[in-house]
């Protein structure tokens, strides 16, 4: 239920990193702001696998910039298949050994 605030994503161009938000709930569901929109979906949890599924986001229009830095985060998030925590206590969202984004409690 702790939120996540994405603070370096693979995703999103530029030095300014937009809103991007992660929330993992007990029920499997997760949700946040992703840029510009809100997202929702369910998330699979096994071991350090992780796998999100189905998500789906409001459809607001923004600045180009935060709709392409939205959309690297869509296809980030997509791209997920496994989890880390660093030594600093970042939730890095990782493919295969690869980081995709990393994120701090908020």
């Amino acid at each position: 239920g702790e939120v996540w605030q994405v603070v370096d994503s693979e995703g999103a161009g530029g030095t300014d990193l937009p809103q991007m938000t992660l929330a993992f709930g007990s029920d499997g569901r997760i949700a946040g702001i992703a840029a510009c929109n809100r997202y929702s979906g369910a998330f699979s949890l096994s071991g350090e696998g992780l796998r999100l599924l189905q998500i789906i986001a409001t459809r607001m229009a923004c600045a180009p910039a935060l709709m392409n830095d939205e959309q690297g985060f869509f296809a980030a998030l997509s791209a997920v298949t496994g989890f880390a925590i660093g030594a600093d206590g970042s939730l890095e969202l990782k493919s295969g050994a690869r980081v995709l984004m990393r994120a701090h409690r908020k």
